[in-house]
């Protein structure tokens, strides 16, 4: 089901490809950011670029806004949207909710396996992969940032190849990064 009307709490990466996705397939977008900009760390004229596509698109972009009151009903949802001029309230048929990343490890007993976890709950590992357990490695979100489909093949890579007991470790340096906005976005480093 497409819904009439999108709110998409944060303009980061998922927030613009979703909230850009909905808006093509035929949902009136607003995208909701609390920070000054978007897409976080990428580069400034990189997204002048894709704000001006969201503008053609359609999609609405409210940057230094913060949802401060949410209200569901049958028929939708309310928002009451907070900027440094005041409070407004929106009505939106379904709220898309893109902001924030917990790693997904309470339920994998690491702490009773002896696993070091950090402050976030990711499992803390070594340019190795290795957890501070033997025979026990993390790849992908649940070691942390990036959070990356390509990183998390690189460690996956890694983690064979030192299996196989070979002296490999993480390099970042050229790690690729995709995001599927309008114009798509691709940097490596």
């Amino acid at each position: 089901e497409i819904p009439q009307s999108l709110a998409v709490l944060g303009g980061g990466v998922i927030g613009l490809e979703l909230g850009g996705m909905y808006a093509r397939i035929g949902s009136s977008v607003t995208v909701i950011e609390a920070s000054d900009h978007l897409l976080g760390t990428v580069d400034a004229d990189l997204v002048r670029v894709v704000e001006r596509s969201l503008g053609k698109e359609g999609i609405v972009v409210r940057k230094s806004t913060r949802a401060t009151r949410v209200e569901v009903t049958a028929d939708g949802v309310t928002l009451e949207l907070t900027n440094g001029e005041g409070s407004t309230t929106e009505r939106f048929e379904r709220v898309l909710v893109a902001t924030g990343f917990a790693p997904n490890t309470q339920d994998l007993f690491l702490p009773s396996a002896g696993v070091t976890l950090d402050a976030r709950g990711h499992v803390v590992i070594d340019r190795a992969c290795r957890t501070n357990v033997a025979g026990i490695y993390a790849i992908g979100d649940v070691s942390g940032a990036p959070y990356l489909a390509h990183k998390a093949f690189k460690e996956a890579e890694v983690v064979a190849e030192v299996i196989e007991g070979k002296k490999t470790e993480l390099d970042y340096i050229a790690l690729p990064s995709a995001i599927f906005t309008t114009p798509e976005i691709a940097v490596s480093g």
